[in-house]
């Protein structure tokens, strides 16, 4: 095979890199680091990754003169070759690690507490509830912010305090490569990964492992119960509003509107007695000139003498539908100037708007006021109806 044909080697297979031979102070050819005294490759020294050596730092004055001499060695004066990792030897405190791992434990057995806790004033309280300790009151809200915001702090606080105090550190320095791994690194990459899971000692501190694998399994349980304080159920609330049987129109002050509460051309927004404040239910109640209005087919009894009512929400992008032409007859939304036709079951005429706006069918009691028939049968709005 010729020289052409091998596959390339990179800088550091070839020479050593240029910050692993200017940090470690020796000659990049194995001829000139035997001369210097370095460790040859394959001289029975450790790989720590990438097939790297960690090369010893001499402390002289040769050393010393090299450029970056006056910045601090990492612990036991190991510094590793490109690619390479070398871990920082210090002696450890036994009694201090046992206390670490103790305070780590801790960290998350309060992590569990406090989502005990949230889950208890969830369910034990009710929204509007609040805690009173004489100086400062406490809302339900404010609970439940607190227990999530503790259990949070716990847990990532265990994890900091173990990381920092129950896992050795190391110095790793790597030259940029190529983008595709070779066999050796993929290996090596293994290798240091399986090192990492050995010093974090997570198979062989058991009181940790348990407590963090508990504090973990706990924390996602208030996101079950997140979804529930959303709301109701899209089941009723998708296909259904608060128009039913017999409900009366009322304006926005709340009051009942009469038979003859508008005049010929002029318009009212209405809503279900008792709901002035639901998002999908507004209607538009209009008074259309005797004559004109030609009902679609199978709503023939949906208005009532030259009364209409329908849908206040755009069915094109759920904006209001508040204004009204009397010449015209025509309905607009301001949003995208979607125009329905108001004696003709509100199609639209103009705009973007594919959908006719859904109608109310109304009638009037015994006492004169407006009543609803039954809720709208047509899909209120844009978007999920759409493909309904």
């Amino acid at each position: 095979m010729s020289e052409e044909d091998k596959e390339p080697r990179t800088a550091a297979e070839a020479e050593g890199s240029v910050v692993g031979r200017w940090m470690a102070g020796t000659p990049g050819s194995d001829d000139e680091r035997a001369a210097q005294g370095a460790p040859h490759k394959g001289d029975g020294e450790d790989l720590v990754a990438g097939g790297q050596l960690a090369t010893p730092v001499a402390n002289d004055s040769a050393a010393t003169a090299r450029p970056g001499a006056g910045h601090a060695q990492p612990p036991g004066g190991v510094v590793p070759a490109a690619g390479g990792t070398a871990p920082f030897t210090h002696d450890r405190d036994a009694r201090a690690d046992r206390r670490a791992e103790r305070r780590v434990t801790a960290w998350f057995l309060l992590t569990v507490v406090a989502t005990v806790l949230y889950l208890v004033v969830y369910f034990a309280q009710r929204p509007g509830d609040s805690l009173d300790f004489g100086i400062f009151t406490v809302p339900y809200n404010g609970e439940l912010g607190f227990c999530m915001g503790a259990a949070l702090t716990f847990v990532g606080v265990g994890a900091i305090d173990w990381a920092k105090n129950l896992v050795p550190h190391e110095l790793a320095v790597q030259e940029r490569e190529p983008f595709a791994s070779s066999a050796r690194e993929r290996e090596a990459l293994e290798r240091t990964f399986s090192q990492g899971v050995e010093a974090s000692g997570f198979q062989r501190r058991g009181m940790v492992r348990r407590s963090f694998l508990g504090a973990m399994a706990v924390v996602p349980l208030p996101l079950i119960v997140f979804f529930r304080g959303l709301g109701k159920l899209p089941e009723k609330d998708l296909f259904h509003t608060s128009w039913t049987p017999g409900a009366r129109l009322v304006g926005e002050d709340g009051s009942p509107v009469k038979s003859d509460a508008l005049s010929v051309g002029a318009i009212m927004t209405v809503f279900p007695e008792g709901h002035t404040d639901t998002g999908d239910s507004p209607a538009i109640l209009i008074r259309l000139e005797p004559g004109v209005n030609q009902p679609v087919k199978g709503r023939e009894g949906y208005a009532w003498f030259n009364h209409v009512a329908y849908s206040k929400i755009c069915t094109h992008a759920g904006c209001p539908v508040s204004l009204y032409e009397q010449q015209t007859h025509h309905l607009l939304c301001p949003c995208h100037q979607s125009t329905f036709l108001a004696t003709h079951g509100a199609k639209p005429i103009f705009g973007p708007a594919t959908r006719s706006l859904p109608q109310l069918a109304i009638d009037v009691d015994s006492d004169g006021y407006f009543i609803a028939k039954h809720d709208f049968e047509q899909p209120i709005g844009p978007g999920f109806w759409e493909h309904k």
